[in-house]
């Protein structure tokens, strides 16, 4: 009894070849632009309105030099800001409209400058600013004196605005005998008693010592 036996050997198969970039599933650029093209057209044929998109421009090479913003000698700038208070469940409980105002002065040729604001608020002003500061550099300036009182009046603070302007007069009679410190110490007066008339005449013998003739005594608010 016989037995054949066949050796089988492996099955050889050639590797495939790599397919060409001209077919089979390539992509097609020129295909693609064209069916933006048709795309957009159809937009167009229906009323859509299309904007052409550019491509953002590459950022020079160049260095660019910044420059600070020059201010001039009287710099001025208005700001406003809006407050709201409005409940969970809906509804504005409050609303309130803040305007500031920032002056800048660097020129000591405008250090006495007025600013007329016309806005109808009637509910009056209130200042920040850095008048104490600047009044420990130059503790004899009236002027610097003055305008704290007048910060500390509209405050709420009317004693303490009269006793601060007093305070100046008293010390300094020559220097703080000024039309426009006198008219605020005066008008102070007349919302303090009924006595400001009295108050206001005490003030006569003081000009005629350090001041004379020529003072406008219309600041002194006298009917």
């Amino acid at each position: 009894m016989s037995a054949s036996h066949q050796s089988s050997k492996p099955a050889y198969n050639p590797p495939s070849r790599p397919q060409r970039a001209g077919g089979g599933s390539a992509l097609k650029l020129k295909k693609k632009d064209k069916d933006v093209d048709m795309f957009v057209d159809k937009l167009v044929q229906e009323g859509e309105r299309v904007t052409s998109v550019t491509a953002p421009r590459q950022p020079s090479m160049t260095a660019k030099t910044t420059t600070s913003t020059p201010h001039a000698s009287v710099h001025l700038k208005v700001t406003e800001r809006l407050s709201l208070v409005a409940g969970r469940e809906g509804g504005l409980q409050s609303m309130e409209i803040l305007g500031m105002i920032m002056l800048r002065i660097t020129d000591q040729e405008f250090s006495k400058i007025r600013v007329l604001m016309d806005n109808k608020d009637q509910r009056g002003l209130q200042f920040q600013d850095s008048f104490e500061s600047a009044l420990q550099l130059e503790p004899t300036n009236t002027t610097l004196k003055n305008n704290i009182a007048v910060c500390t009046f509209y405050q709420g603070y009317l004693k303490e605005c009269i006793r601060e302007l007093e305070g100046v007069v008293r010390w300094s009679p020559p220097s703080s005998l000024q039309p426009a410190l006198l008219t605020n110490l005066t008008a102070t007066y007349d919302l303090e008693s009924s006595s400001a008339h009295s108050k206001k005449l005490s003030f006569l013998p003081l000009l005629g010592q350090h001041v004379g003739e020529g003072f406008p005594l219309s600041s002194l608010g006298l009917r």
